[in-house]
């Protein structure tokens, strides 16, 4: 709701959305339109996040994958305690309780992607 509206007109407002009536500020209304009113204009297609930063996203798929913490540090140039505290914020941000639990997630709603170089696969053991 947009921080202009007439106090008179408040009430009224959140009545509406109250019953179910989805307010559009009016520039992001206006952007919408304009974008589908473009002819070849195409939607870009977004996967959810669930609130995962991109770093987040990154140490996900790479838990997914199966990779061990000292693996991920190694990979993304971070300490390891870099990596649990990243796994910590993703268990709470996925409701989940471990690293099995958030990889399966993970893959079950479509956040991992191929896997990297230099993955499990590649390093020596």
């Amino acid at each position: 709701m947009p921080k202009y509206v007439r106090p008179g007109d408040l009430a009224t407002l959140v009545r509406q959305v109250a019953g179910g009536a989805v307010l559009i500020g009016g520039n992001r209304l206006t952007n919408a339109l304009g974008a589908m009113s473009q002819p070849g204009a195409e939607v870009e297609e977004r996967k959810p996040t669930h609130g995962l930063t991109q770093r987040e996203l990154e140490v996900l798929n790479l838990v997914a994958q199966g990779m061990s913490n000292a693996d991920i540090a190694r990979l993304l140039f971070i300490s390891t305690k870099t990596v649990k505290y990243h796994l910590t914020t993703i268990f709470g941000k996925l409701g989940v309780r471990n690293r099995t639990e958030a990889a399966a997630s993970a893959i079950a709603m479509g956040l991992t992607s191929q896997r990297v170089r230099g993955g499990p696969e590649s390093s020596p053991r």
